[in-house]
């Protein structure tokens, strides 16, 4: 994560996902949804700012 207008960072660390690693859609449907998690690791002197980053995730679709 980068504070918006500065050099600063943060890491996310320890992702989670909720319930099963293996879901399974209702038929004729393309929609599935679920929660994702992780731990925002601050540092003791952060400075204070909006953060923001991207993280990607990928689904098998088998």
């Amino acid at each position: 994560m980068v504070r918006s207008g500065g050099p600063e960072t943060m890491i996310v660390t320890n992702f989670i996902l909720d319930g099963n690693a293996i879901r399974l859609l209702p038929l004729f449907t393309s929609l599935g949804n679920f929660k994702d998690g992780g731990r925002l690791n601050v540092g003791a002197n952060q400075v204070g700012g909006a953060y923001s980053g991207n993280f990607t995730v990928t689904v098998n679709y088998l």
